[in-house]
C-alpha cells in the first residue's frame, strides 16, 4: 500500500470535518479513499437502520465506490461479515474465500465467491459506546500483509466522527440524528443522480460529480442540491432544466469600478 497516499487521505478527510461540511460527500470521499488506496473491488459504507420495528436490525448501504462503476450488491454487504461487523462493533475479516478451513457466513461466501470476491475486511463504524455500521472493503485477490487494517479503521473512525459532527437543516443533533438523515438523504441523492444521469447523458460517476460541481456553483449542499433537482423534474417533468438546478447560476455581473 502507498503510504503517501493514505496520509493524504486522513489529511484531506480530516481538514474537510474542520469545515462546514455535507456528510453524504464526506462518506463518499472515505469510500473513494479506501478503494483506491486498498486496491480494492469495492469499498461501500453501511449503517444500521433501528426505525424498523425489528428485533433485528437493517442496514443501508450509504456510500459506495466500485470498480468499473458497478452498483454495490447487497447480498455481500446486508448478510455476513459486513452485517456482523455493523452489529457488534468489531472488524470481521476472511482473508481467502477460497480457503477451505474457513466456513463462517455460508450464505454470503456462496454469494462472494459467485461474485468473484477473494477477500473481505469490514471495520466498525463507532460513536462512543454505539456501532452505528461499518466500512466494508472486498477484494478479487487474496488480502495478503500489504494492506494493513490500521488504516481502514482510522477511515472508519472519521465516518463515526463525520456522523458525529453533522448537522441536519443546519441545526446540531444527535449522532443517530444524523444517521438517520443521511439513511434519508442517500436516496434522495440516489434520485437526483438519476434525473442528471437520463437528462445530461453521463454516467454515474459523471452524474455524482456534476452534483457536487452544482452544488458549489449554487452555495448549497449537495443534499440540498438534490432535493432542487428532483423538485426540478416534478415542476417542469417535460424539461426539468427549466427549473435552473441541472445548471449552474447564471454568471454574476462583474463589480462596478469606484474610481469612476
Amino acid at each position: 500500500m502507498d503510504t503517501a497516499r493514505t496520509r493524504l487521505a486522513v489529511a484531506e478527510l480530516t481538514a474537510t470535518l474542520a469545515t462546514d461540511f455535507d456528510v453524504p460527500t464526506v462518506l463518499y470521499t472515505i469510500v473513494r479513499h479506501a478503494y483506491e488506496c486498498f486496491e480494492a473491488f469495492s469499498a461501500v459504507v453501511v449503517l444500521l437502520d433501528e426505525r424498523n420495528g425489528m428485533d433485528e436490525n437493517t442496514i443501508h448501504i450509504v456510500a459506495e465506490a466500485l470498480r468499473e462503476g458497478r452498483s454495490a450488491d447487497p447480498r455481500l454487504h446486508a448478510i455476513g461479515p459486513g452485517y456482523t461487523s455493523a452489529r457488534d462493533g468489531a472488524v470481521t475479516m476472511i482473508s481467502d474465500l477460497r480457503a477451505p478451513d474457513d466456513t463462517r457466513w455460508p450464505r454470503y461466501r456462496e454469494h462472494a465467491v459467485a461474485a468473484g470476491m477473494r477477500a473481505v475486511r469490514a471495520y466498525p463504524v463507532r460513536c462512543l459506546t454505539a456501532s452505528l455500521g461499518s466500512l466494508i472493503v472486498h477484494t478479487d485477490d487474496p488480502w495478503g500483509t500489504g494492506r494493513p487494517n490500521e488504516f481502514g479503521q482510522v477511515l472508519a473512525d472519521l465516518t463515526g466522527i463525520a456522523l458525529s459532527l453533522g448537522s441536519v437543516d443546519g441545526r446540531r443533533v444527535s449522532t443517530r440524528e444524523t444517521a438517520e438523515a443521511v439513511l434519508d438523504g442517500t436516496r434522495v441523492i440516489a434520485v437526483a443522480i438519476g434525473i442528471l444521469v437520463e437528462q445530461l447523458d453521463l454516467d454515474v460517476e459523471q452524474a455524482r460529480a456534476a452534483l457536487v460541481r452544482l452544488a458549489r456553483a449554487h452555495g448549497v449542499t449537495p443534499t440540498e442540491q438534490a432535493r432542487a433537482v428532483i423538485a426540478g423534474q416534478d415542476s417542469y417533468p417535460a424539461d426539468p432544466a427549466e427549473s435552473g438546478a441541472l445548471h449552474p447560476p447564471a454568471d454574476l455581473a462583474p463589480p462596478r469600478r469606484i474610481d469612476g
